[in-house]
């Protein structure tokens, strides 16, 4: 009698536990199943090859960066680091978001002497400092010219003897932000150096001819050139550039070399911008935009 209740009492638990295993089971695979098939909240981190902060002015300051592979991209920037509402697309873009690697957006109609933080996003993967923060960049006190510098220009063609339009030129000097502009159609470019700023300060730089610059050339394709001069050899520069070729032109000649071997230079890392006006290429009666393009 006693072991008859026993058995029927310990009978009793067994459905019990089972509906309690079950229910854990169930719950676990929908928890898990739910959290790795669901859309994120936030767009995934993308790492960058390169980022550069260029052609900064006192009311725009455009953005340059490279991706591994060909992907949209564009900026959401503000004051505020908590509330980046405003959006600035790729400056090539037009109708629809086009895939680049290279890639280069004018924030404008910025108010000087501010903090403006932006992040990047490619493909709608986003990009931000180290520490999960936005960049920042800060705009000029204002845009006075240094002097009375020649703007620098030239030509690129392709190897093909075709003009290299569509192509990055940057400018860079040890103490000053990067200035960039991109080749029209006829593989001519104009940057005006009178606008260069410095790092440290935000002001105009006053570059005498003896200074040295490095010029960074590079299309979407991966071709690229690098120049080493003199400021007094880049306006203009000596001759016609030939894209996928090494150049310097230092000394009283024309031109010292100009070789296919690929030859680096000391980097020098991005943060910086500078956004002057229009000017024209008196040769071909072309209008160049301002400092808007894109870079190497």
């Amino acid at each position: 009698m006693y072991s008859d209740l026993y058995f029927r009492q310990k009978k009793s638990y067994v459905p019990i536990l089972i509906a309690v295993i079950a229910v854990i089971g169930v719950t676990s695979f929908l928890t898990f199943y739910f959290s790795s098939s669901s859309t994120p909240t936030r767009a995934s981190q993308k790492a960058l090859l390169q980022r550069e902060v260029v052609n900064p002015s006192s009311t725009q300051a455009g953005v340059f960066w490279e991706t591994d592979e060909k992907t949209t991209g564009w900026i959401v920037y503000g004051t505020d680091p908590t509330k980046l509402s405003i959006t600035a697309s790729d400056e090539r873009d037009t109708n629809a978001k086009t895939p680049y690697k290279l890639h280069y957006v004018l924030l404008k109609g910025l108010k000087p002497n501010t903090n403006y933080y932006y992040r990047i996003l490619s493909n709608s993967q986003v990009t931000s400092d180290a520490d999960g923060s936005p960049f920042v960049l800060k705009t000029a006190n204002s845009l006075a010219a240094a002097s009375d510098a020649q703007p620098a220009y030239g030509k690129v063609t392709l190897k093909t003897g075709s003009s290299a339009s569509n192509t990055f030129v940057m400018i860079r000097t040890e103490s000053s932000y990067p200035m960039l502009a991109i080749t029209k159609s006829t593989g001519e470019w104009l940057i005006p150096m009178q606008y260069v700023l410095g790092k440290s300060d935000n002001t105009a730089l006053n570059l005498k001819d003896s200074d040295m610059v490095r010029i960074t050339i590079e299309n979407d394709d991966g071709e690229i050139t690098k120049i080493q001069a003199k400021v007094s050899k880049i306006s203009p520069l000596p001759q016609t550039i030939v894209l996928g070729n090494t150049y310097k032109f230092v000394d009283d000649q024309s031109v010292l070399s100009a070789t296919t071997s690929y030859v680096r230079f000391l980097g020098i890392k991005a943060s910086g911008s500078n956004c002057p006006p229009n000017a024209s290429i008196s040769s071909s009666g072309g209008s160049v935009p301002p400092l808007a393009g894109r870079v190497a």
